[in-house]
């Protein structure tokens, strides 16, 4: 009877350790299951549709390569994580052929476009809304169809910065910031970009916060002014150059407040630096003309 029982128990004992083992694979499987998946690069060359094809067949995190050539898709880019970039092997165009508002709608976060010219929207180029961060580097954009209003719009959104961008022939504003009041500690900036010929360079309009910085843009012969603060507060402007754009080079219009607006370089406009509204620093800039009090 002891053996038998004995002889139970170590079956008993080699049955769960079988158990056990044959468990393991599972388990190993359902952890690297719950692991992010690593992105990949997917190679992208013209032809039709072909941005559209391979944002389709793209997973969150990858990175889509495009070669030099010229794309004829709008697109509109809802999965997380994308990195749009140009290959390094010539030019890379995104063209809307005007059939659309907007060429390439960001609608997901963390959303980086680089190193492409992007033209053909009828109202926007580059269009992020209602998006956590996201990244524009490095990129060209260009009013083709006469009528559209913003080079690359930025709307209420967390930290999607704007670097390196050539903006030019808008019929409101190259580059356009609204509506931006959650990031938090996050900085949202628009930083060494170059956004001349349009009516305005670049606008910060119903914004607000101490982490929205405007610096080191060239926004020289614009139609009517180079920096605007439309109702926004808190916002850092330095080191920009706003040269000969006819009414203003920059402004803090009446809605705009505590705004800091230092060591920057306007001259050539009617009024170089304009303070409408209250308690507004304009500290160490380089200018001849300007209305209201600019001081700090």
């Amino acid at each position: 009877m002891l053996r038998d029982a004995r002889r139970l128990t170590l079956v008993a004992a080699a049955v769960a350790m079988l158990a056990l083992v044959a468990g393991v694979p599972a388990q190993a499987a359902a952890m690297h299951g719950s692991r992010a998946r690593p992105g990949k690069v997917i190679e992208v060359f013209p032809g039709r549709h072909a941005f559209f094809k391979a944002l389709s067949k793209a997973q969150p995190g990858d990175t889509l390569n495009m070669h030099a050539g010229r794309y004829k898709d709008t697109v509109t880019i809802s999965k997380a994580g994308l990195t749009i970039t140009s290959a390094g092997d010539g030019a890379v165009t995104v063209d809307g052929r005007c059939l659309a508002t907007a060429t390439i709608v960001v609608r997901a976060d963390n959303v980086s476009i680089q190193g492409i010219t992007v033209v053909g929207g009828t109202f926007y180029e580059i269009d992020y809304e209602h998006v956590g961060d996201g990244v524009v580097s490095a990129a060209t954009v260009s009013d083709t169809c006469g009528a559209a209003e913003y080079g690359v719009n930025v709307y209420d959104t967390a930290a999607v910065n704007v670097f390196k961008v050539t903006a030019s022939g808008f019929s409101d504003s190259g580059i356009y910031v609204g509506s931006i009041s959650r990031l938090g500690t996050e900085t949202l900036s628009v930083e060494d970009n170059v956004s001349n010929g349009n009516e305005v360079g670049i606008i910060v309009e119903f914004s607000a916060g101490q982490h929205i910085v405007v610096n080191g843009n060239d926004v020289s012969d614009n139609e009517v002014g180079g920096i605007a603060l439309q109702g926004s507060a808190n916002i850092v402007v330095k080191y920009n150059t706003a040269n000969d754009d006819v009414t203003y080079g920059i402004q803090a219009d009446g809605g705009s407040d505590d705004n800091m607006i230092r060591r920057n370089t306007a001259t050539g406009n009617q009024f170089d630096l304009v303070n409408l509204g209250q308690g507004n620093c304009f500290k160490h800039n380089h200018y001849v003309t300007f209305e209201g009090p600019i001081g700090c």
